[in-house]
């Protein structure tokens, strides 16, 4: 007995049929031992028989469209040896016999399992975000502060399982929201423990690369939570899906650098503050630095400012009709600002100086 499974583009099985003889034809008419329904396949298309040796062999009946391999060669023949792709038309096939090896079965994951730490998650990933805000929080506490944040976050957390779990359905046809739902939760926790070491590692190290390349740690992070659902859904082709989630976030982490290198260059980032977030001192690593290396600094940079000045200075002839302009100004707004009106006994007005006064 010969078995012809076709597969799907991503090269899974999607169904089996047996076929009980050793020489039988592939195409899409009825009288077909295997009737594939696909208009780019011919009404005989595929012969599969064995050869002199015992081995089976796929010959194409001289159609339009061929007879490929999985590297996209066209062949009249193909050897096959139970892992051969073949594809005729818009489908692909692989024959394989009734003696062919078949993997050791997986061990089952019981799925009650997971609801114990599905439930302690649940209350974690809120409670650790109340926990967070409180600390930080210096103001007056209140239900509506706290609410603000976790109330988003859980919404937040259940569209994006219920899009995993969509997603699931239609390409495995399981939804598996448990598991889903408990990788969100993890990757929420993660995220929160991220924004705390964060600042933490700034303040820590003091480090200010720490604070303006955060978005690193982050699109890491988010690939590799996006690479725990795909596992979910399917373990085939894992280091495929790896490189392509990490690849993504690679060029996400580009563009962003590349975006925030002219903004560097503006010089923006010079009235920024990259420590926002203050810790004890005990929890600092690297020592302080010392009053005389700070002035030390200060006076480096008092001298390369005056070098800057004096580049930038203008000539001698600008700034001397720049001046005069200037005292002109001056002095037209002080002889306006020096009078004001005074009345004489007679009840005129008139014009004096203020500085007479005084």
């Amino acid at each position: 007995m010969i078995w012809i499974e076709l597969l799907s583009r991503h090269k899974e099985v999607t169904a089996r049929h047996p076929l009980p003889t050793d020489d039988f034809l592939i195409g899409r008419g009825y009288d077909n031992a295997l009737v594939i329904d696909d208009p780019y396949v011919a009404p005989r298309h595929l012969r599969v028989f064995r050869d002199a040796n015992g081995g089976l062999m796929a010959e194409d009946l001289g159609t339009q469209n061929g007879l490929y391999d999985e590297a996209g060669a066209r062949h009249v023949a193909l050897s096959l040896d139970g892992n051969t792709l073949m594809r005729i038309g818009q489908t692909w096939l692989r024959a394989r016999e009734a003696d062919f090896p078949v993997p050791a079965e997986r061990k089952s994951r019981q799925e009650r399992r997971l609801w114990p730490w599905l439930v302690f998650l649940l209350a974690l990933a809120p409670l650790l975000q109340v926990v967070m805000h409180w600390s930080m929080n210096t103001g007056e506490n209140s239900l509506s502060y706290y609410l603000d944040d976790v109330l988003p976050m859980m919404m937040s957390l259940g569209l994006w399982v219920g899009l995993w779990a969509l997603l699931s359905r239609l390409v495995s046809g399981a939804a598996r929201v448990a598991r889903h739902t408990t990788l969100a939760l993890l990757a929420c926790i993660s995220l929160q423990l991220y924004s705390f070491l964060q600042p933490w590692a700034v303040f820590a190290f003091s480090s200010p690369a720490a604070a303006r390349y955060d978005f690193v740690g982050i699109w890491l992070l988010m690939a590799a939570i996006c690479l725990g659902h795909l596992y979910i859904i399917s373990v085939k082709r894992l280091r495929q899906k790896a490189a392509i989630m990490f690849s993504l976030a690679v060029a996400v982490i580009v563009a962003q650098w590349l975006t925030y290198e002219p903004f560097k260059a503006e010089n923006r980032l010079a009235r920024s503050v990259y420590l926002e977030t203050l810790f004890p001192p005990s929890w600092r690593v690297t020592a302080p630095e010392s009053e005389a290396d700070f002035f030390a600094d200060v006076q480096k940079m008092e001298a390369r400012l005056e070098e800057l000045r004096k580049e930038d200075a203008p000539d001698e002839e600008d700034r001397e009709t720049e001046d005069g302009e200037q005292e002109t100004e001056d002095e037209r707004q002080s002889r306006a600002a020096d009078y004001r009106p005074q009345s004489e006994p007679g009840g005129h007005s008139v014009l004096c100086p203020l500085s007479s006064v005084f």
